[in-house]
């Protein structure tokens, strides 16, 4: 009878031991899966056409900088988009809301902080909780404005302009 008792005990251990290994497999698999998951939901950008749209019609806008050349044909005002090359070739503009004249980098930077901060309402109360306007030539960072919270999820904008220019702007929600 003592032989029986042998035979039941390892039989006992064996399904215990079957057991424990189905529980540490599955344990793993919800684990990879846990971390696959938290993986791909760190940063979530998405193209948008409402922000290239934004972009678009920016690069359009007329500034109150002036050239003798009459850049973009409005009476010597220049566009948002004339004014980046007229900055990456280190002129100057006239400001026709003041004397005097004004480096083309800094009329650059004011009017694109305003039209920025006036178009994407910024605050913890409100869908965009901050964006990030980046203008480079040449992988050479000729402006940065951010404002906000950069959070996990984005949506942005693309414009690549002639001579390597590009104009990126990330909205965060």
């Amino acid at each position: 009878m003592s032989y029986k008792k042998i035979i039941k005990g390892k039989k006992g251990q064996e399904e215990i031991v079957g057991f424990a290994l189905i529980i540490i497999i599955v344990a793993v698999v919800l684990l990879f899966l846990l971390s696959f998951s938290l993986k791909s939901s760190e940063k979530e950008e998405v193209e948008s056409t409402e922000v290239s749209s934004f972009l678009q019609a920016s690069l359009q806008y007329t500034t109150e900088c002036e050239t003798d050349s009459g850049g973009s044909g409005n009476s010597g005002k220049l566009s948002l988009q004339d004014l980046i090359f007229e900055c990456i070739d280190g002129g100057l503009c006239k400001d026709t809301d003041e004397t005097g004249e004004k480096d083309s980098c800094e009329a650059l930077n004011s009017t694109w902080e305003g039209i920025v901060e006036e178009s994407w309402n910024v605050g913890s109360d409100r869908p965009v909780k901050g964006y990030n306007l980046l203008i480079e030539e040449n992988s050479n960072i000729l402006l940065n404005i951010s404002r906000g919270n950069a959070t996990g999820n984005s949506k942005g904008g693309l414009n690549s302009l002639p001579d390597d220019v590009k104009v990126v702007l990330r909205v965060y929600s």
